[in-house]
């Protein structure tokens, strides 16, 4: 093995050690600033094995074990994992979790953390995977899971923007960031309450875009080589690509760091849509009354998530909205409706703008 690396967020560590030096190259340079290689891993600190296999063959043993498909959330088809619970000899449960587009092999357990497959053609499934430890860490200090990007604006406020795959959470993101303070996260969040405030954590996860994103925003567009063969497209055919790059938010960005936690002081939800032809508008909601708002922050554990006394999340298992909303409810939270106008909304909520 060679030398591994020391990831570490707000006071959390994981050290991940491979015989892959590119791959550990390439999540130093992903993490960097928060990451340094050591011989050994600290005291205390768990590990991940990342395993680089050039030779799928040499998991068919694994992938022929009784693997069940993970369900998906509502909204998303196909199928993307599937898992294999066992014990081991002590009795102390353990989950693999076969990606099936890309065929890697996840082990996920209290006693064994593994990536298997070809990792150097798919260092996202691995940051992923490091990351969700680091999700799986808080949320069993009680930290509800969020599907939000957030960030922290010049003026101190921490604000969450919240909404389905696709609603354009990371493009508004982007654009706030151009007056901003801090990049919290591109698409989960922590929250809890804590002495009358509302708190938020975030992940180091460069936001993953398309290429309708890039090509609007003149900031993005040194994240790919030729954009002019995009701009010949109606923005169905842009909507419609499957293609994604990394953003790396503190390099566009200049002043713009990342922060571990902040306040959360506002809620946007993301409920305008692509054809409509209603002015945009931002409105203060209140969720006890409007609870089917809920449905885009609330976020499954998923399929890494081990509970305090070792036992897996199950399949299908969906999040409480009851203590998503009497969280909430310590916070400001708005409602974005009628078309969407990324400029506008970026204004109304650096201005402050209660409704428009």
């Amino acid at each position: 093995m060679q030398p591994g690396l020391v990831v570490t967020i707000d006071h959390w560590s994981l050290f991940v050690e491979s015989n892959s030096a590119p791959l550990l190259n390439y999540l130093a340079e992903y993490f960097a600033g928060l990451a340094e290689f050591h011989h050994t891993p600290p005291l205390g600190v768990p590990s991940i094995t990342a395993i680089e296999i050039e030779q799928a063959t040499e998991l068919d043993a694994i992938y022929h074990l009784p693997f069940s498909d993970w369900q998906r959330e509502p909204g998303k088809t196909g199928r993307k994992e599937a898992v294999y619970d066992f014990t081991n000899d002590t009795g102390q449960p353990q989950r693999l979790v076969h990606k099936i587009k890309t065929g890697l092999v996840l082990w996920q357990s209290a006693q064994r953390l593994a990536c298997l497959g070809a990792l150097n053609q798919h260092p996202n499934q691995v940051i992923n995977f490091i990351l969700s430890q680091y999700l799986n860490h808080w949320q069993n200090q009680d930290w509800l899971l969020g599907h939000c990007a957030a960030l922290q604006l010049n003026d101190q406020r921490g604000i969450a923007i919240a909404g389905v795959s696709g609603g354009g959470k990371s493009t508004l993101m982007l654009k706030l960031l151009e007056d901003a303070q801090a990049f919290i996260s591109n698409d989960r969040i922590l929250i809890q309450a804590n002495q009358q405030q509302v708190m938020m954590r975030g992940i180091p996860k460069q936001p993953r875009i398309n290429p309708g994103t890039i090509i609007h925003n003149p900031k993005l567009h040194r994240l790919i080589d030729d954009h002019q063969p995009y701009l010949a497209l109606a923005e169905a055919e842009l909507r419609a690509l499957e293609e994604k790059y990394d953003a790396p938010v503190c390099q566009l960005y200049k002043g713009v760091n990342y922060q571990p936690s902040a306040r959360l002081d506002q809620l946007y939800l993301l409920n305008w849509q692509v054809n409509s032809t209603e002015p945009t508008r931002i409105a203060r909601v209140n969720l006890a009354q409007r609870p089917e708002l809920l449905a885009g922050v609330m976020k499954s554990a998923g399929v890494f998530y081990q509970h305090r006394d070792q036992t897996f999340q199950t399949n299908g298992q969906t999040p409480d909205p009851l203590a998503y909303q009497t969280l909430l409810a310590q916070t400001s939270v708005f409602e974005i409706t009628g078309k969407l106008d990324f400029n506008l909304a970026k204004e109304a909520i650096m201005n402050n703008t209660l409704n428009i």
